[in-house]
């Protein structure tokens, strides 16, 4: 339900339903760019496409 575009937003599948505050938190969450804690290495650009070309699920949100 949850992926990474290119630029490392944040992108929500139109698959996921949101039925309570809960999901809507995450709903929200589209968009977003990633922003790790100091320290904390972004992740690897052929980890992010294997994800989304293996793991996420439906389209992303539009807008």
């Amino acid at each position: 339900m949850l992926g990474l575009d290119d630029d490392l937003a944040v992108v929500v599948s139109q698959r996921f339903s949101v039925r309570t505050a809960t999901g809507r938190s995450v709903h929200d969450l589209h968009g977003h760019l990633l922003r790790p804690r100091r320290g904390t290495p972004l992740p690897a650009e052929r980890h992010v496409a294997w994800h989304r070309e293996q793991v996420f699920q439906g389209l992303a949100l539009v807008g």
